[in-house]
């Protein structure tokens, strides 16, 4: 138990402590970093959930949501595309789930997840499922997200 916590908190500081190489250009305009800071995030509360057993109106996961939201809201105020063959449309609808099944605030997070399906062609559960297996998740969270997020997505899918 005790090398476990070791792990966590280990896995814990490497993500805190992790900088982005910035380009070129202005930081502040780089959608990259924004991507990358809600990814971030994202990681930081499924470790906090899924590890530290955390409940979800603790004020950690009140702060990561913030923070989440800033970087989301961020890269939206850049008006850039992410096009549909870019990884960085796939972890960004990976993060909005997370902040989604984390969140008493869900419709935010659906109606980002929403635009993101649609960009990648998706319309079913099955090819959600599949992408998030690709990140950090697991069965605990694919109950969690069928039972209360989808059914408010696949409602917007159906307009």
């Amino acid at each position: 138990m005790v090398n476990f916590s070791r792990n966590c908190f280990a896995v814990e500081h490497r993500l805190l402590s992790i900088r982005v190489t910035v380009r070129q250009h202005s930081p502040s305009q780089d959608p990259d970093i924004f991507i990358y800071e809600a990814s971030r995030t994202a990681a930081l509360l499924c470790i906090t959930y899924l590890f530290r057993g955390m409940l979800l109106d603790g004020q950690i996961f009140t702060t990561l949501h913030k923070c989440l939201r800033i970087h989301i809201t961020s890269l939206e105020s850049l008006n850039e595309n992410i096009t549909a063959g870019n990884t960085s449309l796939r972890i960004l609808l990976w993060a909005y789930c997370v902040g989604g099944i984390m969140s008493v605030e869900r419709s935010w997070f659906t109606v980002r997840i929403h635009r993101c399906m649609s960009q990648l062609g998706f319309g079913s559960w099955e090819e959600l499922k599949m992408s998030l297996m690709h990140y950090v998740w697991n069965p605990t969270m694919c109950n969690k997200l069928f039972t209360t997020l989808w059914p408010e997505v696949q409602s917007l899918l159906e307009i």
